[in-house]
Parts: structure tokens; sequence; C-alpha cells
């Protein structure tokens, strides 16, 4: 594995949070409650991959009367 499919598939919590629309102090405060989307801890290194990311949001999509048959 090269370490540009690794940079591709692995976000810091900056990158993470962005991603989100959220902030970096949000992840760390769900990190500490259990919630929110999962992560890899790497020693003392917390990273998120790409795919997790794309589940939790996908998770929380709202059918609308509009958008149900689509």
């Amino acid at each position: 594995m090269t370490t540009s499919t690794i940079t591709r598939t692995m976000l810091s919590p900056d990158e993470a949070a962005e991603y989100l629309l959220t902030t970096r102090g949000v992840l760390s405060n769900w990190r500490y409650k259990g919630v929110g989307p999962r992560f890899v801890r790497l020693n003392s290194k917390i990273v998120y991959r790409l795919s997790d990311l794309e589940e939790y949001v996908s998770e929380r999509i709202v059918e609308t009367v509009d958008s149900v048959g689509r």
C-alpha cells in the first residue's frame, strides 16, 4: 500500500470535521461520549476512515414524502 492510498482513505480529525461540516471539538466530544462516526486509534493518533464517514452520513438520510420512490 502506498502512502497516497493511505492519505486518500484515512482522514485526520480536522479533515473529518470538515467532511462532516462540524468542528474538531465536536468530533472529540462525540468520541468521549461514544457516539458519532467510527474512528481508528493508531498509537496516540486518531484517524477516520473515509468509508466510515460516508456510512455515517448515509445512515442519516431523511426520507421525505417527495423523495420516496427515487
